[in-house]
C-alpha cells in the first residue's frame, strides 16, 4: 500500500497533464472554448468602458473647470445676457459658447462638431486647450473671419493642411472656412475632446451657424452652493455634474444589456469545461478507483480535480484576454455607433484596454472554470472506490445526478418565476430572473432528453431500423457525456433564438410606428439641427411653407418641429405639431382615446409623452408634469402616452399653439406633406425643390426614403447583439465538437468491437453521424419552447424595464424553427470529423488501446 506520508498531489498532476497531453485536441477545445466566453464578456466590458472613457474625457476635457452650465430656449441666448451674468455675485469666470454640427462636403456621412468660442474668456475655465491655441493661431483666430483650427489626428483624418479651404454642408447650404492652424495637444483629454470639432471664434461660428447675436450656452465657475441669478431664473441652470451623470445614464441600460449577453456567452463556455473535466474523470475513473483506494484522500483527490479545471482554465483565460482585446477593439465601433445613432455624437480617438476590464475577464474566467468544475470533483469524490472502477456504476450514479439536477432546476425555475411576479419593474430583477431561468432550465434538459429519446425509441423498434435504434440506445448509455453536450447546445441555440426574437419583435415594432408616423408622402426639412445645445437651429420660412403647401399635387400639409432640450433631469425630447385631425388620430397612442384627446391638444391645454417618459418619470394620463418652458416650469396634464422608438431619451409632445404660447415662437422645422391621389410622387418632388429655390435651400425626402434611413439606423443598432449571438453559437458548437471526441474516444474499444464483428466503415459512419444527428434535433425541440421563453423574457421584461418600450412579440413559426435549423447543422458539422475518424480506426489498433 502507499504510503500515506509520501505526498501524492505530483503523482496526480502528472496523470493530469499525462491525459492531457494524449488528448491534444479535447484540450486544445477546451481551452479554446472557454478562452472564447471570457473573450466575449471581456469585449463587451472593454468596449462599454471605452465608449464611456470617451465621453468622460470629452466631458471633462471641454468642460475644464466649469461648474454650472447656462443654457437657452428654443432659439438659445441673447448674447447681451453675457455681461451682466459675468459680473454677477458668486460667478468667478464665465465662457460663451456657441455650438452645432455640419457635415463635412466630401463625405456627407461625417459629422462634425462646430465648436466657437473667446479664447481670452476660456484661459481660466479650460487653460489645457487654450493653452494649444497661442501665437499666430490665437491672432488669425480673432481677426479672420471664417478660420478655424483642427486637431492633428482631424485633419490628417480628413486629408486637410494649414491654408486649406474646408467645405461645410450645413442642410443644404454650403460654407467655406479656412484652416490656419493645427493643435497637437499632448494631454489625451483634450486630443479626444477635440475629435472632429472644428474650432473657431464665437463670432465666426455665430455667422457659420447663422446663429448672430445668440448663444448656445454660458459655461461658469461658480462658489460651491450658488444659485441662479434673478438674470436666469427662466432659463436652464445646470451643475455639470449632472449633465456628465445624465449622460452616463442615459446608456447604461443599453450597455448592461450588452454586458448580460457577454456573460451568456461565458455560461456556454462553462459548459465546455464542465464536459472536459467530467470526460478527464472519466477516462481516469479506473485510476482514480485504484488511487481512492490506496488511501488517497477525498480533499487531495478534489484538490487534483480543481487543479485539472485550472490547467485548462488558466490558459483558456489568458488566451481570452488577448482574443478580447481584439474583439473589443472591434466591438467599440458598434457600439459607439449606436450610441451616436440613439443618443449623442462620441468619437473615440485613442483606445487602450482597461486594466479594470482585464482584470473582470480573468476572474469570470477563472471563476467560471472553478464553478464549472465543481460538480464533476464532486461526483468523482463522493463514489466509492469498488464503484469508481466500474463504468456502468459511473452511469448509474450519472443517472441519479440527472434526476437531482432536473429538480435543481425545477426549484431555479421557479425561484426565477417568483422574481418576476414581485412587485416593482426594476431592472436588476429582471437580469436576477434571467439568472437563475437559464441554469434552471440547463439542469432540466438531460432529463427532458431522455424523455424525448425514450418515447422516440418504441418508433425505431417498430420500423424495425437498427441503426436508429442503435444510435437511440447510446444516447442514454453515455449520458455522463451526451447530457453535458445537449446542454451546452441547446442554452446556446435558444438563446440564439432569444436574441432572435427580440430583433425581431424590435423590427416588427419599429415598422409598425414608422408606418404609423411616417404617413405622409413627402418630407421637407431645413436640415440644420445643432448638437448637444438643447437647440434646433433649422426652421422653414412661413412664406417657404405656404409656397410649398400651394403647389400643385400637394393634398394636405402637417408642420413640426424637434428640440432637445437640457434640464436637470437629463435630456428631453420636445416634439411640437402642428397638424389636423386627421393626422392626429393616425398616431400610435398606448394610452389614452385620441378622438377624445383631440380636442384638447389641439388647444394646447395637455400634453402627449413618450412611453419611456411615463415609465421613468412613473406618470400616467391625468397625471400633471412641470413643462420646462422658457419662462419657467408650467404645470399641465399629460393626456395620453405616444409609441416613440427614436430612442428611450423621453419625449414630450406639445401642439404649436402652445408651444407659441410659452416659448413665444411659432417657427416650424419641418413638412409632411400628402399628395393627391392621382399626382405622381417624382412630379411632386420637382415642383416642390423648384418652389423651394427662391427661398432656402431645403432636404426634400420621400417617405420610402427617410422608412429605409430609420431601419438602416435600426440595423446598425442591432449589430453588436448579432455578433454577439454568433459568437454564443461558435462557443456552442466547440462545446458540443469536445464533447462528441470525448463520447468517440471513450466509445473506441465499443466500437472496435463492432467493426471486430463485422459491421462496415460506412454503417459506423453512419450510426455515429445518426446519433450526433439525434443530439442535435433534441437539442433544437428542447430550444424551441426555451427560446420562446427567452425572447418573451427578454422583450417583456428586459427590454420593457431597460428602455420602458413595449414592444409587439414577434414569434413567427419559421423564427422558433430555427432551433433545429442552428442545432442540427452544427451538431452535424461538429460531429463529422470524429465519426469519421472512429470509423476508419482499425479494430486491432482500437482493442489495443489501454486508456
Amino acid at each position: 500500500m502507499m504510503s500515506m506520508n509520501r505526498p501524492l498531489p505530483p503523482l496526480l498532476i502528472r496523470a493530469a497533464l499525462r491525459h492531457f497531453l494524449r488528448h491534444p485536441w479535447m484540450t486544445g477545445l477546451a481551452i479554446f472554448g472557454i478562452a472564447l466566453g471570457v473573450a466575449v464578456v471581456t469585449a463587451v466590458d472593454l468596449a462599454n468602458e471605452g465608449a464611456m472613457r470617451a465621453m468622460r474625457l470629452t466631458v471633462s476635457s471641454l468642460g475644464g473647470t466649469t461648474t454650472h452650465t447656462l443654457s437657452g430656449t428654443t432659439t438659445g441666448l441673447d448674447e447681451n445676457l453675457f455681461a451682466p451674468l459675468r459680473w454677477s455675485a458668486g460667478v468667478e469666470h464665465a465662457a460663451p459658447i456657441v455650438a452645432g454640427t455640419a457635415r463635412w462636403h466630401r463625405f456627407p456621412e461625417k459629422t462634425l462638431k462646430i465648436l466657437g468660442i473667446d479664447p481670452i474668456a476660456e484661459i481660466p475655465i479650460r487653460p489645457r486647450l487654450t493653452q494649444n491655441i497661442q501665437g499666430p493661431h490665437l491672432h488669425s483666430l480673432l481677426t479672420v473671419p471664417g478660420t478655424a483650427l483642427l486637431s492633428t489626428a482631424t485633419a490628417t483624418h480628413m486629408g486637410v493642411a494649414v491654408g486649406d479651404t474646408i467645405p461645410l454642408l450645413l442642410g443644404d447650404r454650403k460654407k467655406n472656412v479656412t484652416l490656419i492652424g493645427l493643435i497637437d495637444p499632448a494631454d489625451p483629454h483634450i486630443r479626444q475632446g477635440l475629435a472632429d470639432t472644428v474650432v473657431m471664434d464665437i463670432a465666426s461660428a455665430q455667422e457659420l451657424l447663422d446663429f448672430q447675436g445668440r448663444l448656445t450656452r454660458i459655461d461658469l465657475v461658480a462658489t460651491p452652493g450658488m444659485s441662479p441669478p434673478p438674470v436666469v431664473r427662466p432659463l436652464h441652470w445646470i451643475q455639470t455634474r449632472h449633465h456628465g451623470n445624465a449622460l452616463e445614464g442615459m446608456t447604461e441600460a443599453f450597455r448592461r444589456n450588452l454586458s448580460v449577453l457577454g456573460l451568456l456567452a461565458l455560461l456556454v463556455g462553462m459548459f465546455i469545461i464542465f464536459n472536459t473535466i467530467t470526460f478527464s474523470v472519466v477516462r481516469r475513473r479506473h485510476l482514480i478507483g485504484l488511487l481512492r483506494a490506496q488511501g488517497v484522500t477525498r480533499r487531495e483527490l478534489m484538490l487534483q480535480l480543481f487543479i485539472d479545471g485550472l490547467l485548462l482554465g488558466l490558459p483558456g483565460t489568458l488566451l481570452g484576454l488577448l482574443l478580447g482585446i481584439a474583439l473589443g477593439k472591434g466591438l467599440l465601433g458598434l457600439v459607439v455607433q449606436t450610441i451616436n445613432d440613439l443618443y449623442f455624437s462620441l468619437e473615440v480617438v485613442h483606445w487602450s484596454p482597461e486594466p479594470l476590464s482585464l482584470l473582470k475577464g480573468a476572474l469570470l474566467g477563472l471563476g467560471a472554470t472553478a464553478v464549472a468544475t465543481w460538480p464533476a470533483a464532486w461526483e468523482a469524490v463522493s463514489i466509492p472506490p469498488s464503484i469508481a472502477l466500474t463504468r456502468s456504476a459511473l452511469e448509474q450514479s450519472m443517472g441519479t445526478g440527472v434526476s437531482r439536477a432536473g429538480r435543481w432546476g425545477a426549484i431555479l425555475l421557479f425561484a426565477g418565476g417568483a422574481i418576476l411576479w414581485l412587485p416593482g419593474e426594476h431592472l436588476d430583477a429582471g437580469f436576477a430572473a434571467l439568472g437563475l431561468i437559464i441554469p434552471g432550465s440547463a439542469l432540466m434538459i438531460p432529463r427532458f432528453m431522455t424523455v424525448l429519446v425514450a418515447g422516440l425509441r418504441p418508433m425505431a423498434r417498430y420500423f424495425g431500423e437498427w441503426k436508429l435504434n442503435l444510435a437511440l440506445g447510446s444516447i442514454p448509455r453515455n449520458l455522463s457525456r451526451t447530457g453535458v453536450a445537449m446542454a451546452a447546445l441547446t442554452v446556446a441555440v435558444a438563446t440564439a433564438i432569444g436574441m432572435g426574437i427580440l430583433v425581431e419583435s424590435f423590427r416588427a415594432t419599429v415598422e409598425r410606428w414608422l408606418n404609423e408616423t411616417i404617413a405622409s408622402d413627402i418630407y421637407v426639412s431645413s436640415g440644420e439641427t445643432s448638437s448637444g445645445a438643447g437647440v434646433e437651429t433649422g426652421t422653414l420660412d412661413p412664406e417657404l411653407i405656404r409656397a410649398l403647401a400651394g403647389v400643385p399635387g400637394v393634398a394636405s400639409v402637417g408642420l413640426g418641429r424637434r428640440l432637445a432640450l437640457e434640464t436637470p433631469e437629463g435630456m428631453i425630447n420636445l416634439f411640437v405639431l402642428d397638424v389636423d385631425r386627421e393626422r392626429f388620430l393616425d398616431r400610435w397612442f398606448l394610452a389614452g382615446d385620441p378622438e377624445t384627446l383631440w380636442p384638447r391638444f389641439a388647444n394646447g391645454d395637455i400634453v402627449l409623452v413618450s412611453e419611456s417618459f411615463a415609465f421613468r418619470r412613473k406618470v400616467r394620463p391625468g397625471s400633471n408634469i412641470d413643462l420646462p418652458a422658457p419662462q419657467g416650469p408650467h404645470p399641465i396634464a399629460i393626456g395620453g402616452i405616444l409609441a416613440d422608438y427614436r430612442s428611450d431619451t423621453a419625449s414630450i409632445t406639445i401642439s404649436r399653439s402652445l408651444f407659441a404660447r410659452l416659448w413665444d415662437d411659432a417657427a416650424m422645422g419641418s413638412m409632411g406633406i400628402r399628395i393627391a391621389r392621382e399626382a405622381n410622387l417624382d412630379t411632386v418632388m420637382d415642383r416642390l425643390y423648384q418652389a423651394a429655390t427662391p427661398w432656402q435651400p431645403v432636404e426634400i425626402q420621400s417617405n420610402r426614403r427617410l422608412r429605409e434611413a430609420s431601419l438602416e439606423i435600426f440595423d446598425r443598432t442591432f449589430a453588436v447583439t448579432r455578433v454577439l449571438r454568433l459568437i454564443s453559437i461558435a462557443i456552442a458548437f466547440f462545446g458540443i465538437w469536445t464533447a462528441l471526441m470525448a463520447i468517440q474516444l471513450e466509445r473506441t474499444r465499443e466500437l472496435a468491437v463492432f467493426r471486430a464483428l463485422g459491421m462496415t466503415r460506412g454503417e459506423l459512419l453512419h450510426i455515429n453521424l445518426l446519433e450526433t444527428a439525434l443530439l442535435g434535433l433534441v437539442s433544437g425541440i428542447i430550444a424551441m419552447p426555451l427560446g420562446w421563453l427567452l425572447g418573451l423574457l427578454l422583450v417583456e421584461v428586459i427590454n420593457h424595464r431597460s428602455f420602458g418600450w413595449s414592444l409587439v412579440l414577434e414569434t413567427r413559426p419559421g423564427l422558433i424553427l430555427q432551433a433545429i435549423a442552428i442545432a442540427l447543422p452544427a451538431a452535424l458539422m461538429a460531429g463529422f470529423f470524429p465519426s469519421r475518424h472512429m470509423a476508419a480506426t482499425s479494430p486491432m489498433e482500437a482493442l489495443r488501446e489501454l486508456e
